[in-house]
C-alpha cells in the first residue's frame, strides 16, 4: 500500500509542476486594458530635385503599348524558283524590335509542299513556323501560321531579318501574305 502510494504522490506532484507551468507561461488577457496610440517622431522628408534637362521618369517608358509595331508583306515565289527569301525592315536606330507573333496565308500548288522560315538579327539562325493546311481551293492549297515567337532585332541595321519560303518545286506560282506584330523598346 505504501507503494502504491509514493508512486500515486509523486504522479499528483508531476501534474501540479505542468499545470503550474502552463499557467505561468499562458499569457492572459488584461481585464479593461486599452490599446494606446503609438505616435512615431522625427519622420523624415524625402525630397528629389534633378534640373530640367535630367527628368526623372515617372512612367512605365517600356510599356509596349506605347510603341506597337505591325508589318504586313505580300511574298511571292515565280514560276521558275524554289527559294524567294525577302528582308523586314530594321527597328529605328536606338531601339531594339522585339516580335511576339507571326502570322502567314500561303497559297500552293496543290502538288507542291512549302517550308516557311523568320529570322531575328541573326540572319544565320531560321526559326521555321509551324503550316497548317487549310485545304484546297480551286487549285491552289491553303497553308496558315498563326504562331507566338519571341525574337530580337537591334536598331539602326541595314535589313531587320528575313522571311523566307522554300517550296518542293518551282512551277506555278506560290504567294503569301506575312503579318509581324511586336513592339519596339528604347535602348540605353
Amino acid at each position: 500500500m505504501t507503494r502504491f502510494n509514493k508512486h500515486s504522490l509523486l504522479g499528483a506532484l508531476s501534474l501540479l509542476m505542468l499545470v503550474s507551468a502552463l499557467a505561468l507561461t499562458t499569457p492572459q488577457a488584461a481585464s479593461g486594458a486599452q490599446t494606446k496610440n503609438v505616435n512615431v517622431a522625427n519622420t523624415p522628408n524625402v525630397n528629389i530635385s534633378n534640373k530640367v534637362d535630367n527628368p526623372i521618369p515617372v512612367a512605365d517608358a517600356q510599356n509596349p503599348a506605347f510603341q506597337p509595331f505591325v508589318w504586313v508583306h505580300h511574298m511571292a515565289v515565280p514560276n521558275g524558283g524554289a527559294v524567294q527569301q525577302d528582308t523586314y525592315p530594321p527597328a529605328p536606330e536606338n531601339k531594339r524590335l522585339v516580335i511576339e507573333h507571326v502570322t502567314v496565308d500561303a497559297r500552293v500548288p496543290s502538288s507542291q509542299r512549302i517550308v516557311v522560315y523568320i529570322t531575328g538579327s541573326d540572319p544565320d539562325i531560321f526559326h521555321a513556323l509551324v503550316l497548317t493546311s487549310q485545304g484546297t481551293f480551286g487549285t491552289s492549297d491553303r497553308y496558315v501560321a498563326s504562331q507566338p515567337i519571341r525574337l530580337y532585332v537591334t536598331g539602326g541595321g541595314v535589313g531587320g531579318g528575313f522571311l523566307r519560303i522554300e517550296r518542293s518545286s518551282s512551277s506555278d506560282l506560290v504567294s503569301a501574305d506575312f503579318t509581324i506584330s511586336g513592339y519596339l523598346v528604347d535602348l540605353p
